[in-house]
């Protein structure tokens, strides 16, 4: 069960490490070469977009209740809700250097679909294989888990009150 998003591949990778929770921008810092360069392992992801193409390897997978809308420089998201009732979905196939600064380029910009490797939709459920363990990033909490994934929305599970003037209220 989550409540924000469950993150695979790079950023799940991170907060498996623990020097990351006391020092996040310098471990991601360090990390993200050897995770998207060149003699990067792919990560053991398999999933299926809603056209029926098969992805192999995607670096950056992210489900979240109701999908983000990243637009915010940086490549931060954010949502008017999480109460919609569908999983959205986003996920990064990065390949050599040259596309890894692409893909950064896109993510700082706040605009990830200018990215040819990215892709991102919306549906009731959601299905990633593995051959083993996948690591995961539970809204933000270090996780793994034995394949497959399987993730359902289930709507009004949770109630959440935010007051009108809350820091940081989403639009």
């Amino acid at each position: 069960l989550f409540v924000n998003n469950v993150s695979l591949g790079v950023y799940a990778k991170i907060v498996q490490s623990p020097e990351y929770r006391d020092a996040k921008r310098q471990t991601t810092t360090k990390m993200l070469p050897e995770l998207l360069g060149p003699d990067a392992e792919q990560f053991d992801l398999s999933f299926a977009t809603p056209d029926g193409a098969r992805h192999d390897g995607a670096q950056i997978v992210l489900v979240s209740n109701n999908p983000y809308t990243f637009s915010l420089l940086g490549g931060f998201g954010t949502r008017a809700d999480i109460g919609g009732g569908v999983l959205g979905i986003s996920a990064a196939e990065v390949h050599g250097a040259r596309e890894a600064a692409a893909a950064a380029a896109a993510m700082t910009a706040g605009r990830p679909e200018r990215f040819a490797g990215w892709t991102e939709w919306t549906a009731p459920r959601f299905v990633v294989e593995a051959d083993g363990p996948v690591e995961a990033g539970v809204d933000g909490e270090a996780l793994r888990f034995d394949p497959p994934l399987e993730f359902v929305s289930l709507p009004a599970a949770l109630r959440v009150r935010i007051p009108v003037h809350a820091p940081g209220l989403s639009p």
